[in-house]
């Protein structure tokens, strides 16, 4: 059914995304040892098991200041959090997971903290050190590669073996946040705002740079969004015509991701759509 253009009052029951209009419907409530103030940094489907994980502040008498639930999608009744003991029988750490991405192929997570990059293997379950320790990590991709920034630099690094050369065309800019979508290109997101970039051909896509969150579709495509909106990038072949879009007027928008079918998942507060 096609929509008419965005109301001028935030819709409650429906939104639509390039014109198709769309429903959206409770699931269930997340249910993490959450602080007052429900902050969410990341979220991501492992797709073979349909099961999340996002990275979220835990109360503030927790050691870590940072962690990362999961939840499966199919079976919301038994949520867990990534532990800070490795299962490789390494001792207790604070890992401070602030950030994640998923190697979908492989059913390997990738958590990033204060001590560097580890990875869990959904497969066995087994969390192991990965790269970078005790180095802040403040993001992660992986798109065939794991790429990140590390605290204070945060240039974009991508991990080939044993170095972690920054990548070219990006190598000047740091970045408070950043995704790759389906044709390479660099969405990311500087004090000066949102931009685009691929083969050094760069787009500014937004003057705003307090974006809260990144995510990407099953296609690659990138969503962003903002307090009560939610955006995607629309990446042309001619970087310089690629355009922010808005899509969703939602209240209280704390995370969104996408499930092995392409739904839109977003975290409001608690409350999971």
């Amino acid at each position: 059914m096609k929509c008419e253009p965005l109301p001028s009052e935030p819709c409650l029951v429906c939104g639509f995304v390039e014109s198709v209009c769309v429903n959206y419907t409770h699931l269930f409530n997340l249910t993490a040892n959450f602080r007052n103030e429900i902050v969410i940094r990341k979220m991501d489907v492992l797709r073979s098991r349909n099961q999340l994980f996002y990275s979220y502040e835990p109360m503030i008498e927790d050691e870590e200041y940072y962690r990362v639930a999961y939840v499966n999608l199919d079976k919301p009744h038994f949520p867990g959090v990534v532990e800070g003991r490795s299962l490789d029988g390494g001792e207790t750490s604070l890992f401070n997971f602030g950030t994640l991405a998923i190697d979908q192929e492989n059913e390997v997570v990738y958590l990033g903290g204060g001590r560097g990059i580890y990875k869990l293997e959904a497969r066995n379950n087994n969390l192991l050190f990965y790269s970078s320790s005790e180095e802040r990590i403040t993001s992660l991709v992986f798109r065939g590669n794991v790429f990140f920034t590390m605290y204070p630099q945060d240039i974009i690094l991508e991990k080939l073996e044993n170095s972690f050369p920054p990548v070219q065309s990006m190598k000047d800019i740091p970045v408070k946040n950043f995704m790759i979508d389906k044709t390479s290109a660099f969405v990311y997101l500087t004090t000066k705002g949102l931009f685009v970039s691929r083969d050094g051909v760069e787009q500014q896509l937004s003057e705003n740079p307090f974006f809260r969150g990144m995510a990407s579709d099953v296609t690659g495509k990138i969503y962003l969004w903002w307090i009560d909106t939610i955006y995607v990038a629309i990446v042309e072949r001619d970087v310089k015509a690629s355009r922010l879009l808005k899509i969703f007027h939602m209240p209280r928008v704390k995370g969104v991701t996408f499930d092995r079918d392409n739904n839109m998942i977003v975290a409001l507060d608690k409350k999971f759509s």
